[in-house]
């Protein structure tokens, strides 16, 4: 999830675990845990895809985070005593936990398990920004702040809006997972009834909410895509296809980025040939043909491609013309089922 939702999650949380006893240096102690692990991100690997595999690995690890716990809550007490080292223990490991936890609902993926060589948590329920959530938190946040010198009745009111803000970001996270869960039950009617025997299926919010979905299937060598409202009132999703590999993409089953990739994206992903070289684009994130993420792996000699240290490709990209018109678009295809989401190419400059 984006910064502002992590850091108001460990404000809240630190809050409910120690506000009573330092209400301040809970906010602000739970919006430091809240935002640590995604300082992973300051650490390089040897190139772009690598760092983007890397990230939400080691510093998201449930079990990482367990064994850290202890050692940062007994820092935190030798600088501030006004908690005792169980109350910090329970503060850091929780704030922590909550963390990689939020951010395994999105669809990026979180290796909450490393160093076990699990599959990353890849739910997919939320988008990575939605207001929806992170609203009542920083509004509970807020109100706690402003009434840290509040008398004891005060307190216990802070209190209990903050927990009625975690209360309904939960409420709103289960929310997603049952729209989620609707979307699927739609996707595989729709599939069933054309035939098609999908090997993985994906339901994915649009941006900002979670009433507008974009839902996908992979097929072999395809792969199918289309958008559903939880308003619209026919079931019927209207799917598009696409090439999900290009020609002579079998030489690469033996590449290790290729792999290293394919893993990491749940198997959502296609490959294209563009100019000799072989680009594999993650299908979870950004909307057909502009991908978010897209690396260059191999370059094609004579009939066979061989690998290339990974970069980032050059276009088409999702850029911030395509955001726009993407989420011009959702608003309206939210409420209207005969409206289409259409993204076109900026303007030449």
């Amino acid at each position: 999830m984006d910064s502002l939702s992590q850091l108001a999650l460990g404000s809240a949380v630190a809050y409910v675990v120690a506000g009573k006893q330092a209400p301040r240096l809970a906010l602000v102690a739970g919006a430091t845990l809240g935002t640590l692990p995604d300082l992973d991100v300051m650490v390089k690997y040897v190139d772009p895809m690598q760092d983007m595999i890397r990230h939400r690995t080691w510093s998201h690890s449930w079990l990482v985070q367990t064994a850290v716990s202890p050692l940062l809550a007994w820092g935190a007490q030798r600088l501030w005593p006004q908690l005792s080292f169980a109350r910090w223990w329970c503060l850091v490991w929780l704030c922590l936990i909550t963390h990689s936890m939020l951010d395994a609902f999105t669809v990026y993926g979180t290796a909450v398990w490393w160093p076990l060589p699990l599959l990353n948590v890849m739910q997919g329920s939320i988008f990575i920004i939605d207001p929806l959530f992170t609203v009542p938190l920083v509004a509970a946040v807020v109100l706690a702040w402003r009434r840290h010198k509040a008398p004891p009745d005060k307190l216990k009111k802070a209190r209990k809006w903050v927990t009625l803000g975690l209360g309904l970001s939960c409420v709103y996270l289960l929310w997603g997972l049952i729209a989620q869960q609707h979307m699927l039950g739609r996707l595989s009617q729709q599939l069933a009834q054309q035939g098609i025997n999908a090997e993985q299926t994906l339901a994915m919010p649009m941006p900002f909410n979670s009433l507008l979905w974009r839902v996908m299937a992979i097929d072999g060598d395809t792969y199918v895509e289309g958008v559903a409202s939880v308003l619209d009132e026919n079931s019927t999703i209207a799917l598009d296809a696409h090439p999900r590999h290009f020609a002579g993409a079998s030489s690469m089953d033996d590449l290790p980025s290729f792999n290293d990739y394919k893993r990491f994206s749940h198997g959502f992903y296609r490959l294209d040939e563009v100019d000799g070289e072989a680009v594999i684009r993650d299908l979870r994130m950004g909307y057909t043909p502009y991908f978010v993420f897209q690396f260059v792996l191999a370059q094609k000699v004579a009939d066979r491609f061989i690998g290339v240290p990974p970069r980032t490709a050059d276009g088409p990209v999702f850029t911030l013309h395509h955001f726009g018109q993407l989420l011009s678009g959702t608003i309206k295809r939210i409420f209207n089922q005969d409206q289409p989401i259409h993204i076109t190419p900026p303007p030449e400059s």
